[in-house]
């Protein structure tokens, strides 16, 4: 395989930078991915609520089938992120053919990696009965898990190709198609989980079905889009497979490493959650309330982060790279920005954000006290996650990858085991080990997104 083609030499921008302008892109790219990537959060949150109000134990087996299902789908998402990395720097440097050469290399590969995950799942009650499950626990998740496996094929094309409009910056078309499926996934979630005439009641695997059907949906609107695009002759839509398929080895790369870190920081939380679990089930309960709020909050600055990729890498393509860290350093700012007032709107509403989730009076307490505690935690976990998206967005992807690891598995769970199990802090003690992790992670890709453009500043003419 021939190596990626090189980055065009740098050069110095012309003129005055208009810095407005600038945000206001991020902004404009930002509001379709938040959008998007809550679509994802969305689905989950309608099965879960009408699953509960179905029945307690088939919640159960929801829960379990969507923690498996989910570890998966994170793995595909990071594989792919290739896929927006490069079809942004190829859309900036005008290259519109490759910018689809990158968006039909991605389809075979979403492909593959959705059908191994959804192989993965077949063996679900044999992993539920490894990791300590009952056995009648086992048997009733392994279906849900592998209704969500079968979508694991369609929401891999289906982010493959959101990956490609946002590259190509015209993120509204997949935000639409992810309302749509979120519509169809409660309209299917009412006929299969309670059953309508004709169709039995299937409750947690009926859930999981809708979901896999609305993916399906979401797959086919978006690549019929791709395909049926006014333009979709000038990125060489319609030609088959790509015949070169140089750039596949750095995609592929900007994958792997972006999937090792999304798994190793997925694994992470899933360790903080067990540790809640030793630590007593009000515990349990709060830190999964305090987690379900954080996660939803981390969409905007997941969003911000795919807007400031999309930026940083549509300035390196042509070799802008003092705009690619300008780009950067926006995405940051408006991130911090965003991240703030949601931190100062949590400080008086926390505790009755933590009385929502039905909790007992003690464990509600825990909750509020630790989602106070997660508005600040926000405005360094959405940072490091915008600069990884900045640094990955520049072509740096392994180093950035172990950043995230060593943090994540070097910082956060020992912290989190002295902090809960040690000194017994509870929920605030596992927020503040987050804390700690994602402060040292954005303090150090801070350092190195810097310390990489003082040195192309260095190679500058």
């Amino acid at each position: 395989m021939s190596a990626a083609p090189t980055p065009a030499p740098p050069t110095r921008p012309s003129s005055r930078p208009d810095i407005r302008a600038e945000i206001g892109e991020t902004l404009k790219l930002a509001g379709p991915a938040i959008i998007a990537r809550a679509g994802m959060l969305m689905m989950s949150i309608a099965d879960t609520v009408m699953v509960g109000q179905y029945d307690t134990a088939e919640l159960a087996y929801l829960g379990l089938a969507w923690s498996l299902s989910t570890v998966l789908l994170v793995a595909n998402i990071g594989l792919l992120m290739g896929t927006l990395v490069k079809t942004s720097q190829a859309f900036g440097r005008k290259d519109y053919i490759e910018c689809g050469r990158v968006w039909r290399r991605a389809m075979p590969l979403a492909f593959i990696i959705g059908s191994i995950g959804a192989f993965l799942c077949l063996e679900a009650e044999w992993l539920l009965l490894a990791v300590g499950q009952t056995p009648d626990v086992a048997a009733g998740a392994a279906p849900v898990t592998i209704a969500y496996g079968v979508g694991l094929i369609p929401i891999a094309i289906a982010v493959g190709s959101q990956f490609f409009l946002e590259g190509i910056k015209r993120p509204i078309p997949a935000m639409l198609a992810m309302i749509v499926a979120n519509i169809l996934n409660i309209g299917l979630n009412f006929v299969l989980i309670y059953g309508v005439k004709g169709v039995d009641a299937m409750g947690a695997e009926g859930a999981a079905w809708a979901t896999t059907g609305a993916r399906t949906m979401l797959a086919v609107v978006a690549v019929a889009y791709i395909l049926m695009m006014r333009d979709r002759g000038t990125f060489g839509m319609g030609r088959g497979f790509p015949k070169q398929w140089s750039g596949f080895g750095e995609q592929m790369k900007i994958g792997l490493a972006t999937g090792a870190a999304l798994i190793a920081e997925s694994s992470a939380f899933s360790a903080l959650t067990m540790m809640a679990g030793l630590a007593g089930v009000l515990a349990l309960g709060a830190f999964s309330a305090t987690m379900n709020l954080l996660a939803v909050v981390f969409m905007a600055a997941l969003g911000i982060g795919v807007a400031t990729s999309v930026r940083v890498g549509a300035a390196w393509g042509p070799g802008d790279k003092a705009g690619a860290e300008r780009a950067g350093w926006i995405g940051l700012g408006v991130n911090t920005v965003a991240m703030a007032i949601i931190a100062i709107a949590l400080a008086p509403t926390a505790r009755w954000i933590a009385s929502l989730y039905g909790l007992e009076d003690v464990a509600q307490e825990m909750a509020a006290d630790a989602m106070q505690l997660a508005g600040v935690v926000i405005l360094v976990d959405g940072a490091q996650a915008v600069l990884a998206n900045a640094l990955r967005a520049r072509g740096d992807v392994w180093p950035t990858t172990a950043i995230q690891i060593a943090c994540f598995v070097c910082i956060m769970l020992p912290a989190a085991y002295v902090f809960t199990l040690v000194w017994a802090w509870g929920p605030v003690g596992l927020m503040s080990a987050i804390g700690l992790a994602t402060l040292a992670s954005t303090i150090s890709l801070a350092a190195r997104f810097r310390l990489l453009a003082l040195a192309d500043q260095r190679e500058m003419p």
